[in-house]
């Protein structure tokens, strides 16, 4: 990860989202396409509450860079925030599969599932979740 976008992350995470957009926004300004940048921008406009914003962020860094784990789970928490959880599954779905240790996608696919009226897949990526991650057993 580029010095610059290790420092916004760091602002980022810091919970300092000006300073953190503003590096963001510094990296896009010279690579348009920087798909990190891109997908942490729109979890920044997820945070803000601007979830179309978020979605579309999301789906410009996955349409450069489409085998990035991380902007698939948000994109699929995006879509579940905006009572989309059908739309949901196939992002969480596809972050599962490129990330298999990822407890948070198995745990917002077991979400999607059960927010889509289907229990058994429900259940079955919920406990896949607590295997990776026992701490998430509640």
């Amino acid at each position: 990860m580029p010095h610059r976008l290790q420092i916004a992350l760091s602002h980022h995470q810091a919970g300092q989202l000006a300073e953190a957009e503003q590096l963001y926004r510094k990296i896009l300004a010279e690579q348009p396409n920087h798909p990190d940048a891109l997908h942490l921008m729109g979890v920044l406009a997820q945070q803000a509450g601007a979830l179309p914003q978020a979605e579309a962020l999301m789906r410009q860094a996955l349409s450069i860079h489409p085998k990035l784990a991380p902007a698939h789970l948000n994109l699929g928490n995006v879509l579940r925030a905006q009572n989309r959880p059908q739309e949901a599954i196939a992002p969480l779905r596809r972050a599962t599969k490129l990330d298999p240790t990822m407890a948070d996608a198995q745990l917002s696919l077991g979400n999607a599932y059960r927010e889509n009226q289907q229990p058994e897949k429900a259940l079955n990526a919920l406990r896949k979740a607590i295997k990776i991650n026992p701490d998430l057993y509640e």
